[in-house]
């Protein structure tokens, strides 16, 4: 199978057609690894939203850092205005990141039920569903993190799909011992499908047998899950969430990199990109 090889930075402005605007944006596909400031992302299209008091938005050493310094009482969840990098896309896309959520201080795996970190879609003004959410969140797995949350312990990472056009959200199990994980959305016509890589050796190179679809298990059928989200333009990023509790606490999502595999029409082969993939330098 023929893999296609993605580059370490948004291509150049020599490699790509340019529209003089307030940004630019790459042709896909295309990585961005976050080795470069805030100011640089968005020159490219990209933005950050809700970084308001207490809450925490940088690029550096090569990772995206979203998080809150002190959570609020009440919580901030993947419907709310989380703190979020996102940039506008007009048509179908796929985007990709490995991430991780950890308590902030010591980067330990010791979070509170809605903390978490991951992809966020959102509805734009003016377009048909304005108002529509969508996450595709991480966390530790808490029944692991209650025996040993350190960050050097073996803890599996549990993902969860949730859209405001379902009603309900859906989890996966544990997946690989570091509470890390690649995870992808995609958008095809008005379709959301959520995808996370799940190999059977995280540290063999990646496969295209590594992908797999968020299920739904009705009695004895498996569907895989799609939400409705329109066809208007939708802004997508990546976000950290926090439960409500006591005390001042700090939840801090680390984003390794991002990838936009597609950006426009892409038919309804939303596997192919992923499949082809090869894992980013810094994953």
């Amino acid at each position: 199978m023929a893999f296609f090889s993605l580059s370490a930075a948004c291509q150049s402005l020599t490699s790509i057609d340019v529209e003089y605007r307030d940004c630019f944006a790459p042709r896909a596909p295309y990585v961005v690894q976050f080795d470069q400031s805030l100011k640089a992302l968005e020159q490219s299209c990209w933005r950050s939203e809700d970084a308001g008091p207490g809450r925490t938005i940088s690029a550096s050493d090569g990772d995206l850092l979203i998080g809150f310094d002190s959570t609020p009482p009440v919580s901030v969840g993947w419907a709310d205005d989380a703190p979020a990098l996102v940039r506008r896309v007009a048509g179908d896309f796929i985007l990709v990141t490995h991430v991780e959520a950890t308590e902030r201080l010591n980067s330990s795996f010791c979070l509170l039920e809605g903390d978490s970190a991951g992809i966020v879609v959102r509805g734009t003004p003016g377009s048909e569903q304005p108002d529509v959410r969508a996450g595709w969140t991480l966390h530790p797995d808490p029944a692991q993190a209650q025996n040993d949350c350190d960050d050097d312990a073996e803890i599996g990472a549990i993902l969860e799909a949730n859209a405001t056009s379902a009603s309900d959200g859906t989890a996966t199990g544990p997946v690989g011992a570091t509470g890390e994980a690649d995870i992808a959305m995609c958008r095809s016509g008005s379709q959301l499908v959520y995808f996370f890589r799940d190999p059977e050796d995280e540290d063999a190179p990646w496969s295209e047998k590594d992908w797999r679809a968020v299920e739904l298990v009705e009695g004895d059928a498996t569907t895989t899950r799609v939400d409705e989200v329109g066809t208007g333009p939708l802004d997508i990023g990546l976000m950290t969430t926090a439960g409500s509790g006591e005390g001042t606490r700090q939840v801090q999502g680390a984003f390794n990199w991002v990838a936009v595999l597609a950006d426009g029409s892409i038919g309804s082969d939303c596997r192919g990109p992923l499949e082809a993939m090869q894992a980013p330098e810094n994953d």
